[in-house]
């Protein structure tokens, strides 16, 4: 039996537009190249530098331009300002931390021990910390989500990581009476940074 304590809208880890929108291309088209390129080729030409996580802009041969945006992510900045692929699939990161491969907001949980920095969720230079009132076990990764077994006798917190935030679920092999020890995310404590 799984609670859910949070909707989790599924992202594909690739998907055609995530894959074209992963590649990285090797020159800056600005508004005005892309127009001229268009009327010369007569086809459309991205506007690489007006390209964002959810926004793709297209130069055409018209002299109009098209933009596309979507509700979704559709590609990440990286730290080099490439872009990468959307993927929530977790990995472990140097500082043990676990952090999805690709989202674009800065998302880790933690690789066990010390409860205190649970999940960290940031950006644009702000965050929240979540904590956890007791030391954490490593958790099994699967996917894009973590899981902590037996945070409290049969019951194990899941928390799964999107494009761009994260969800919480209990999964309980005995329910019997422990529903009453199933807090929501509002009794965690929390820090909140920027």
């Amino acid at each position: 039996m799984v609670l859910t304590a949070l909707p989790v809208l599924p992202i594909a880890a690739t998907t055609a537009g995530s894959a074209a929108a992963a590649e990285t291309s090797a020159s800056v088209v600005d508004e005005a190249t892309a127009l001229a390129q268009a009327k010369v080729s007569g086809q459309q030409v991205e506007v690489t530098a007006a390209r964002s996580e959810y926004t793709t802009t297209h130069a055409n041969p018209d002299g109009t331009l098209t933009l596309t945006q979507s509700t979704t992510p559709q590609r990440v900045k990286q730290q080099d300002g490439s872009w990468g692929a959307v993927d929530p699939t977790l990995k472990r990161s140097a500082d043990g931390r676990i952090s999805p491969k690709g989202a674009v907001v800065d998302l880790s949980f933690s690789g066990g021990g010390p409860g205190t920095e649970m999940l960290r969720l940031g950006k644009d230079g702000r965050s929240i910390t979540l904590g956890w009132a007791d030391t954490l076990p490593a958790p099994v990764l699967d996917g894009a989500t973590a899981t902590y077994p037996d945070v409290f006798d049969g019951v194990d917190l899941q928390l799964t990581a999107t494009a761009e935030a994260t969800a919480r679920s209990w999964s309980s092999r005995r329910l019997r009476q422990r529903r009453t020890r199933l807090w929501n995310m509002s009794s965690l404590p929390r820090m909140v940074t920027g």
